[in-house]
């Protein structure tokens, strides 16, 4: 029984595994927030194209949609208008999945480092990009991006 696939070190490293456990625990905390509904920075997210496509002001209150402000630039709003339009819940799955599975494949992608390296990293960023989704937070992307660049150059 010692030799089992799953007590294999190169079983838990392998990419595959590490995208596999990301997926679900992405969508494991997306049923949660759904169920709990906790979701209000999604909401302020989405409304912001309808309030922009509708000459709102982005910065105004709107108590009756959601409980804070908006505090992004037009432009977010404008590059978020894909998901504003596609229907609510499976447009929120669609972007934590976007954006939390982002950080893995560029992880992936970094160089002089071995694969098991970029699979630990993964792993370590895994809680912390956690607490963002249960946030629907930015904050994921915008890591894995500027890693993105980093790469890029």
């Amino acid at each position: 029984m010692k030799n089992f696939w799953i007590r294999k070190k190169s079983f838990w490293l392998h990419p595959l595994t590490v995208m596999i456990i990301f997926f679900v625990v992405i969508n494991a905390l997306n049923i949660q927030s759904v169920l709990i509904n906790r979701m209000n920075v999604w909401k302020i997210f989405r409304y912001g194209f309808t309030h922009l496509a509708n000459h709102k002001n982005l910065y105004s209150l709107y108590p009756d949609q959601y409980f804070d402000e908006y505090l992004y630039s037009p432009t977010f709003t404008v590059m978020f208008a894909p998901f504003s339009k596609l229907p609510y819940y499976f447009s929120y799955f669609l972007w934590n999945n976007i954006s939390m599975l982002v950080a893995p494949l560029i992880i992936y992608k970094l160089p002089g480092i071995s694969r098991e390296k970029k699979s630990i990293i993964c792993y370590i960023a895994l809680l912390e990009m956690a607490t963002c989704l249960q946030g629907t937070q930015t904050n994921a992307i915008v890591a894995a991006l500027i890693i993105g660049s980093f790469v890029a150059f």
